[in-house]
């Protein structure tokens, strides 16, 4: 989620189209990831390795699995997840990453 002003000043967080895209379950392209800090591809390999992360404002997204685990095994409701910003990423979500090769090659 990215960080925004609304008209009265005030912050508020918005979904950037990757967000979008794990709620909804759709493709994500992300184009130039030679352009990202480590940080950012850091988290990018543990959204794409393990399905999870963790975003600035506090929301968690987790696996279908994990999301599961949740709901049969802790006994919470899907409305007291998402209460504590817990929400699971769509299974047909997907991301598309392109990169240049480094300059001279």
């Amino acid at each position: 989620r990215r960080r925004s002003t609304n008209m009265q000043g005030e912050s508020t967080w918005e979904s950037t189209p990757l967000v979008s895209a794990m709620e909804l379950g759709r493709l994500c392209i992300l184009d130039g990831l030679q352009q990202l800090p480590s940080g950012i591809i850091s988290t990018l390999v543990q959204l794409i390795q393990d399905r999870e992360v963790a975003l600035y404002d506090g929301t968690h997204f987790v696996s279908q699995q994990r999301w599961e685990y949740f709901l049969s095994e802790l006994g919470q409701s899907p409305a007291e997840l998402r209460a504590r910003g817990i929400y699971c990423i769509h299974p047909s979500f997907r991301i598309v990453a392109l990169s240049n090769p480094p300059d001279g090659q």
